[in-house]
């Protein structure tokens, strides 16, 4: 009991103690944080919905040629391998 007491006491004092002491800087500017954030995460968006396509876009063209049915089948199948 008393180390699950203590291991409490710590998280609260991390959490309300110290999080109250960090401040924002001064000079923040939000535009030049989202261009410092789309700069490095837009390579990664672009992979991400690449993979999606890549992942689901088979799917759409079995529904187009052969019908839903066929795409339960081959999506059943598909999570198999």
């Amino acid at each position: 009991m008393g180390k699950s007491n203590g291991y409490r006491n710590n998280w609260y004092y991390f959490f309300v103690y110290q999080l109250k002491s960090i401040s924002p800087p001064q000079n923040f500017s939000f535009p030049a944080f989202l261009k410092k954030h789309f700069r490095f995460t837009g390579p990664l968006m672009f992979l991400a919905i690449w993979s999606w396509v890549n992942n689901y876009f088979d799917r759409f063209i079995i529904e187009a040629y052969l019908g839903l049915k066929d795409v339960g089948i081959y999506n059943a199948n598909y999570g198999l391998q």
